[in-house]
């Protein structure tokens, strides 16, 4: 059984007038990358404040395997002070109970991890939007933490820094646990190895992305190309399988690309079979739900 490097149980935090979170619970495994999905508003950066305690919780227990560094969604940079000037500063503040001789390492390390070479002895206020964040992820790292904690990494970047930034967070999964909170799905499935999804205070559903497709696909999904296939035609045929969905996404001349879903195996031999004697299958995939689908059908409290 995988050992958990978070744990939560039962949390809650109330706030005067509002519950900003209501009995959550889940697990972060460690060596994953964990994504904490929601839309805003839904308790994503309340959650990763209780777990590094900036705020304590209303009630419940939350419980931490190994030392934890954070990416606040607004870093505390300083501006007037020198990149390696402030991750040495930011070094001292957290070892201070500490004697340490590995300081110079370990921050050459987070120089190093986050790609800041080329501007460690530049002034923060005159780096671009997408430097400024690698120093303030270069901050949570410069004590060598087990944990990181990312919020809304890539939030305000460019496409650039966007696709720099996931490379440095995959970079990071090698030698950390990496939790991050998003409410951009694509960036999630290209990062993450599990997810929670936290709507309106509560987990609606976490596990990793492959449970939660197989959780919330009750059938096949095909996209298929055809050609000498036509609509009105064929419509009856298509629309008589109870439950089934057909969408058209694409006509290109006598070429017609479909998605259909919520069929099974029974449904797919009657379909193939009715295919070979009145039009020509091009192409034929089966699918799976996206990041995406899950997390509309997880917010609706429906399965696809």
């Amino acid at each position: 059984m995988t050992e958990s490097a978070i744990e939560l149980f039962n949390i809650k935090k109330d706030y005067p007038g509002v519950v900003a979170l209501d009995n959550i619970s889940f697990k972060v495994k460690k060596g994953s990358v964990h994504g904490l999905l929601g839309p805003n508003g839904a308790g994503k950066s309340t959650t990763m404040k209780l777990i590094v305690g900036l705020i304590p919780p209303t009630s419940g227990q939350i419980t931490v395997s190994s030392s934890i560094g954070i990416l606040p969604e607004f870093p505390p940079l300083y501006g007037s002070m020198r990149v390696k000037d402030y991750l040495s500063f930011v070094y001292d503040i957290k070892t201070i109970h500490k004697k340490d001789s590995n300081k110079k390492s370990y921050v050459e390390q987070a120089i190093v991890k986050c790609g800041l070479e080329s501007v460690s002895h530049r002034l923060i206020e005159n780096l671009s939007r997408g430097f400024k964040q690698r120093v303030g992820i270069a901050q949570a790292l410069v004590s060598n933490p087990d944990i990181v904690i990312l919020d809304e990494p890539t939030v305000g970047l460019d496409p650039e820094a966007i696709e720099d930034i996931r490379n440095l967070i995959l970079e990071l999964k090698k030698d950390h646990t990496v939790m991050l909170s998003t409410h951009h799905l694509h960036e999630a499935n290209v990062l993450c190895d599990d997810v929670t999804i936290i709507h309106q205070g509560k987990v609606i559903q976490s596990g990793s992305i492959e449970e939660l497709q197989k959780q919330f696909q009750t059938g096949f999904v095909v996209v298929v190309l055809l050609e000498g296939w036509s609509v009105e035609k064929e419509k009856n045929f298509l629309f008589e399988y109870p439950g089934s969905k057909i969408r058209v996404i694409e006509n290109v001349g006598d070429s017609t690309k479909l998605e259909i879903s919520h069929i099974d195996k029974d449904y797919l031999k009657l379909w193939t079979k009715w295919l070979s004697t009145n039009c020509d299958l091009l192409s034929f995939e089966k699918i799976n739900l996206t990041l995406e689908d899950i997390f509309k059908s997880a917010i609706k409290g429906e399965k696809r």
